[in-house]
């Protein structure tokens, strides 16, 4: 053998022990996900007495059926693992139960090798709440669910967003770029430059009821007066109607969120009320205009709407975060006290929760309240 062939020998074995070392990097990195987390997540009514007891590792709530769709701890199969790869690693083997209110398990649909998603585009939650569709995973990629889990599109898309108007936008990419399958960011995805095909807009009974031109790469807004605004590589947005059909008009418009595209219900924001941190759980929460936080600090903690005009709001202990439940009026008392970790409203005197685990960085998103990596 030549030298020159050993030394790239050699060279080709140090790249591919360096890339292994990156790779097991990036695992290691994530074994602290939900994936991978304490089975310590139940339901609990608003006295603190759980109702299903905690020991689950991710939670789903549909608010149309009041029901729960929950991640049992360990795989049913033996040699199988409930950890989450690398992206474009199917997760696979997941087991999900449909339990009530009142923790008595229901009849499921849901197929096989499916599992309902808690995350919204990259960012993966331990709880989430739907109000009567699901996006769900599978072994072809991702698509819509009803509340039981039975398939109302076809599992197959990369991308789904809810468009408005009772529609549903889904997208494929044409060549696998290694986030195949995987609930991606539309713009994460293009910047890795994967090569999406046209997007179809499916109806609330799964029917594909327009395909549109391969230039449409995206939403500036939801339907709105029958017209939804897409990003067509011009200046301004263009305007197709609910069948698909570009009508002409035109709008120079701001882009929507991932969360407003986002099928899924995580909270949101106050617009109107900002929250002094407090020390201690038997303090009231302390509620005050966000217009006059505003004026006094650049980053006021603004709580977050759970539903039912009640808001999660946090409280600071030893350096770690727990939430509770208030009312959405700056004289109100607890509802639910801080004493949670993890926290998601569901319904009248219902909560899904977890006590473990709690965060020490400042909460500023709604992956705190909700459970994050």
């Amino acid at each position: 053998m030549s030298r020159n062939s050993t030394g790239t020998i050699i060279i080709l074995v140090v790249v591919a022990l360096i890339t292994a070392a990156a790779l097991s990097k990036m695992k290691s990195s994530r074994a602290t996900s939900s994936f991978d987390a304490p089975d310590t997540l139940g339901v609990a009514n608003f006295k603190g007495e759980w109702i299903i007891p905690p020991r689950y590792q991710e939670i789903v709530y549909v608010k149309s059926i009041d029901s729960y769709w929950v991640k049992v701890p360990r795989s049913t199969v033996a040699g199988n693992s409930w950890t989450l790869g690398l992206p474009g690693e199917r997760r696979s083997n997941r087991r999900w139960k449909l339990l009530d209110r009142n923790g008595v398990e229901q009849k499921s649909e849901l197929p096989e090798n499916v599992t309902p998603l808690t995350g919204v585009y990259a960012t993966t939650l331990e709880l989430m709440a739907y109000d009567k569709f699901m996006t769900v995973e599978g072994p072809d990629g991702i698509g819509i669910c009803d509340a039981r889990g039975k398939p109302v599109t076809t599992i197959n898309y990369d991308c789904v967003s809810d468009v408005g108007d009772g529609v549903w936008a889904g997208q494929r990419v044409k060549r696998d770029s290694g986030l195949r399958g995987i609930l991606v960011d539309v713009g994460l995805a293009r910047s890795l430059r994967c090569e999406f095909g046209p997007v179809e807009l499916i109806d609330h009974a799964g029917t594909v009821i327009a395909t549109l031109p391969e230039k449409v790469t995206g939403f500036r807004s939801k339907y709105k007066n029958g017209l939804l605004y897409c990003n067509t590589g011009a200046d301004a947005q263009e305007a197709v109607d609910r069948q698909g059909r570009f009508t002409g008009d035109t709008a120079i418009l701001e882009p929507l969120s991932d969360l407003d595209l986002a099928i899924g219900c995580p909270p949101h924001h106050s617009e109107s009320l900002a929250a002094k941190i407090g020390s201690a759980p038997s303090m009231p929460p302390q509620l005050l205009d966000l217009a006059d936080e505003r004026a006094a600090s650049d980053k006021p903690f603004r709580p977050y709407e759970m539903g039912d005009n009640l808001l999660g709001v946090p409280v600071k202990v030893d350096n770690k975060y727990y939430w509770g439940l208030t009312g959405n009026k700056k004289n109100s008392n607890w509802i639910v006290p801080p004493v949670y970790a993890r926290l998601m409203y569901c319904g009248a005197d219902r909560i899904a929760a977890s006590k473990d685990r709690p965060v020490h960085e400042q909460p500023d998103s709604s992956y705190f309240i909700l459970g994050q990596y």
